[in-house]
């Protein structure tokens, strides 16, 4: 099954803003770019963002674990690590959900 989807990339999420705001292509590309620095740097001290009506980013710590390893079928020891999780708000699921049924 093959999906629809396009990539977006920061440079067209710039293109976006500018065609909406009517700024130039070198702000928007700098208000891009911190956005995501921000983004970035607030999940890696561990912050949990919560963007209104779109959803939240957190680090979710994964304990360590055992596993197999599937060729060998030896059994390994998983070590812990933080995943990324995004969770998307009741409204922007909502939206989300209509737009597909249309």
């Amino acid at each position: 099954m093959q999906s629809n989807t396009e990539t977006i990339t920061k440079e067209k999420i710039a293109e976006m803003l500018k065609a909406n705001l009517g700024l130039s292509n070198i702000i928007c590309e700098e208000i891009t770019a911190a956005l995501f620095t921000e983004i970035f740097e607030l999940v890696k001290e561990k912050q949990k963002i919560n963007l209104k009506n779109f959803g939240k980013f957190f680090l979710n710590h994964k304990n360590t674990r055992p596993g197999f390893n599937i060729r060998t079928g030896d059994l390994v020891e998983i070590p812990p690590r933080s995943v990324l999780r995004f969770v998307p708000s009741r409204k922007f699921k909502y939206k989300i959900n209509q737009d597909v049924k249309k």
